[in-house]
C-alpha cells in the first residue's frame, strides 16, 4: 500500500487527472455494461420468447386449418341425411344385399372426391352400430378392420364412445394394430361417434385418417433449432405426434398444470420452455419446447455493443482528458519553469496571468512573490550598503572615542582652571553631543536620547546665537520610551538652524514637539526662519539630490539619508512632510509607527504646502 502512494505521488498532474478520471470512469462505465446487459438480456428474453410463442402460435394455426378441414369432414359424414337413414335403418339385411350400398345410397362418392383434391386424407370409415357393412376406404392400401366387435375392444373406441359426439385424435403408427389391419404409413386419425342426443344412443363410429407427414412438415418447420421440439397432444392429454427433441415428462406436466386451463400459455418445465396452444376449442393441443435460455447463451448477442460502447468511450475520453488535463498540467509547468529559473537568480522572470481561476491566482501569486522579494533583496542589499558606507565613514570621521573624550575632558579642565565657566560649559556640552552621537554603535534610540541630543545641540548654539536664537522641546511622556532611528530628527532641527536663521541674521525660534497618535510617534520641527520658496522644495525630492544641495554645508545629504533610512526601515507606515513658505518659516512633520507596525514595500508620503 505504501508503494503505491508512494507512486501516485510521484506522478504528474496530468497522469493523475488521467488515471484518476479513468478509475472513476471504469467502474461507472462497468456499472453501465453491467444495466445495458440486464436490460439487453431481458429484451433478448422477451424477443426470444416472442419469437418462440409467434413460431407456437403459426404452427397452431397451420394446424387448425388442417384439423378444422378433418373436423368439418367428420362432421359432414355425421349429419349426412342419407348417411343417417342407414345408420338408423332396422333392415339391416336387407341394406347388406347391396354391395356398393354406401355409393348407391349415400353421398361418400362426392366426399371421396373433395378428399382427393385435399390429398392429406388417407383413409376414412363409417361403422354403423346396426350390423350393416361398414363403409371402408383407404387411398394408400391400408386395410381397416372390418369386425366391429373387434373394434370395440380397443381402448379408443371406449374412449371415442364417452366423449358422446366429440371429436379424439389418435396416433395409428404404420404397421397392424388399433384399428388398421395393415396401416401403410403414420397416420393421425380423428375418431367421433354418431349420436342422437335425443336418444342418447350411439348410432356408429366414424374416422378419417390423415397422413402425419403432412403435419410433420407443419411441425419440423416451426423447429428452429435441434434443441426445440413440437408435441401434438389429443383432449386427453395423450401425446400423437412428436417431433424434434423430445421433452422427457411434458405428457404428465401438462395433464398436471395445463391441460384444458388456457387457450394459450407459457411456462418452464425442467430447464424447459413450454409454448402452449390450444386447436379446436380443446380437441388438440400444439406444444412447442424449447431449451431455457440462459445469460450465456445470449451472450454473444447482448455483450458486443455495451462492451464496444464501453471500449468506445474509455477511447473518446483520452483526447478529452489530455485537452482538459494540458488546461491544468500546462500553467502549472510554466509555473515550475519559472521557479526553477527563479531559483537559479532570475528575478526578472514574470508569468502570464490568462485566466482568473486557481491557476491564474498561482500565476498571480508568483509574480507577486518575486516582486516582493526582489524588493527586499534589493532594500536589504541597499542597506548592507549604506551600513558598511556609515562604519567606512565612522571609521574615517572617528578617530578614536576615547581620544576625543579624554582631549575634551582636558580642555574642559584647563577652561575651569582657568575660571573660564563659559568655554567650560561649551566643552562639556560638545562632549555630551559626542557620546550621544556615538551611542556606543546602536542603530535605534529611545525617543528621550534623541530629544537629549538635540537638546545638547541647541545648548551648544545657543552659546553662539545668544539673543537670536530661542528654542523650545516638547515631548509627551507616553512615547519618551519608544525606538527610532538614530538621528532622524536632529538633522532637520540642524536645518532650521543653519538655513533658518544663520543665513538670515534675525531672531528665530525653532521648537520640537513630540506626541502619541493612533498611526505611531508624531514628531514636528517648526522654525520661525527664511521658509523655502516651492522651487527649492522641488530640489529637495529630486533625484539627483548630490547636484541640488551641492553648494550647501548640510540639508540636503542630511534630508536624503533620513529619508531613505526611513524607507527601508518603515516603508510606507512611515510619513514625511515638509510645508515651508518663503519669509515665514518651515515646519517639518514626522510620523514614525511604533515598534511592530513596519510596513515594508511603499513610498514615503510627500505632502508640501
Amino acid at each position: 500500500m505504501e508503494r503505491v502512494r508512494h507512486w501516485i505521488q510521484n506522478l504528474s498532474i496530468r497522469n493523475k487527472i488521467l488515471y484518476g478520471s479513468y478509475l472513476i470512469m471504469i467502474p461507472v462505465l462497468l456499472l453501465l455494461c453491467l444495466a445495458m446487459t440486464v436490460f439487453r438480456y431481458s429484451a433478448a428474453r422477451e424477443n426470444y420468447t416472442r419469437q418462440q410463442m409467434g413460431s407456437a402460435e403459426g404452427l397452431a394455426s397451420s394446424l387448425e386449418i388442417l384439423f378444422r378441414d378433418v373436423n368439418d369432414l367428420s362432421l359432414t359424414m355425421a349429419t349426412n341425411p342419407a348417411i343417417l337413414d342407414i345408420l338408423h335403418s332396422n333392415q339391416p339385411d336387407e341394406l347388406n344385399q347391396d354391395s356398393e350400398l354406401w355409393v348407391h345410397r349415400t353421398s361418400v362418392q362426392m366426399i371421396e372426391d373433395i378428399v382427393a383434391l385435399k390429398g392429406y386424407v388417407k383413409t376414412m370409415s363409417i361403422y354403423p352400430e346396426n350390423g350393416v357393412i361398414p363403409y371402408l376406404r383407404c387411398m394408400d392400401s391400408s386395410a381397416y378392420i372390418s369386425d366391429l366387435s373387434r373394434l370395440r375392444m380397443f381402448r379408443e373406441y371406449r374412449e371415442t364412445m364417452e366423449r358422446q359426439g366429440k371429436g379424439l385424435w389418435i396416433r395409428c403408427s404404420r404397421g397392424k394394430g388399433r384399428l388398421f389391419e395393415a396401416n401403410r404409413e403414420d397416420k393421425l386419425v380423428l375418431c367421433r361417434s354418431v349420436w342422437d342426443v335425443e336418444k342418447k344412443e350411439q348410432f356408429g363410429f366414424l374416422t378419417i385418417g390423415v397422413s402425419e407427414q403432412q403435419i410433420r412438415k407443419l411441425c419440423e418447420s416451426a423447429v428452429g433449432e435441434k434443441d426445440e421440439g413440437v408435441l401434438l397432444l389429443n383432449a386427453a392429454g395423450e401425446t400423437i405426434g412428436s417431433y424434434g427433441k423430445e421433452a422427457v415428462g411434458m405428457t404428465a406436466y401438462w395433464k398436471e398444470h395445463t391441460l384444458s386451463q388456457h387457450e394459450a400459455c407459457h411456462g418452464s418445465f425442467d430447464g424447459t420452455e413450454i409454448y402452449f396452444y390450444e386447436i379446436l376449442s380443446g380437441s388438440c393441443y400444439v406444444c412447442k419446447t424449447a431449451r431455457q435460455r440462459t445469460l450465456f447463451d445470449f451472450f454473444m448477442e447482448i455483450v458486443p455493443l455495451p462492451a464496444l460502447s464501453a471500449i468506445g468511450i474509455l477511447f473518446g475520453l483520452f483526447p478529452v482528458l489530455l485537452f482538459v488535463s494540458s488546461l491544468v498540467s500546462k500553467p502549472m509547468g510554466e509555473v515550475c519553469d519559472a521557479m526553477i529559473q527563479f531559483r537559479q537568480g532570475d528575478f526578472e522572470k514574470r508569468l502570464k496571468v490568462a485566466s482568473k481561476d486557481e491557476i491564474g491566482q498561482v500565476a498571480e501569486g508568483f509574480n507577486q512573490m518575486v516582486s516582493h522579494i526582489k524588493e527586499l533583496i534589493n532594500r536589504h542589499y541597499i542597506m548592507a550598503l549604506k551600513e558598511r558606507e556609515s562604519e567606512l565613514a565612522a571609521l574615517q570621521a572617528q578617530i578614536n572615542p576615547h581620544f576625543l573624550y579624554n582631549a575634551l575632558d582636558s580642555i574642559y579642565w584647563q577652561a575651569v582652571n582657568a575660571e573660564d565657566e563659559e568655554t567650560a560649559e561649551s566643552i562639556y556640552g560638545l562632549s555630551q553631543l559626542f557620546r550621544l552621537v556615538l551611542s556606543q554603535g546602536n542603530q535605534f534610540v529611545t525617543v528621550e536620547m534623541e530629544a537629549e541630543l538635540i537638546c545638547r545641540y541647541l545648548e551648544i548654539q545657543k552659546i553662539r546665537f545668544v539673543r537670536q536664537m530661542e528654542y523650545e522641546i516638547q515631548i509627551e511622556p507616553e512615547i519618551l520610551q519608544e525606538k527610532i532611528p538614530k538621528l532622524v530628527l536632529q538633522p532637520f532641527v540642524e536645518n532650521a538652524v543653519v538655513h533658518g536663521m544663520e543665513k538670515n541674521g534675525e531672531a528665530c525660534t525653532v521648537t520640537l514637539t513630540g506626541k502619541w497618535t493612533d498611526q505611531g510617534s508624531l514628531f514636528q520641527i517648526a522654525d520661525t526662519g527664511i521658509g523655502m520658496t516651492q522651487e527649492q522644495m522641488d530640489k529637495i525630492w529630486e533625484k539627483d539630490t548630490d547636484k541640488a544641495f551641492s553648494g550647501q554645508r548640510i540639508g540636503g545629504y542630511a534630508i536624503k539619508n533620513v529619508r531613505e533610512r526611513l524607507k527601508m526601515v518603515y516603508g510606507g507606515a512611515c510619513r514625511l512632510d515638509i510645508e515651508s513658505e518663503a519669509g515665514k518659516g518651515t515646519v517639518v512633520t514626522v510620523l514614525i509607527p511604533f515598534e511592530g507596525e513596519e510596513e515594508h514595500g511603499n513610498e514615503i508620503t510627500d505632502r508640501r504646502g
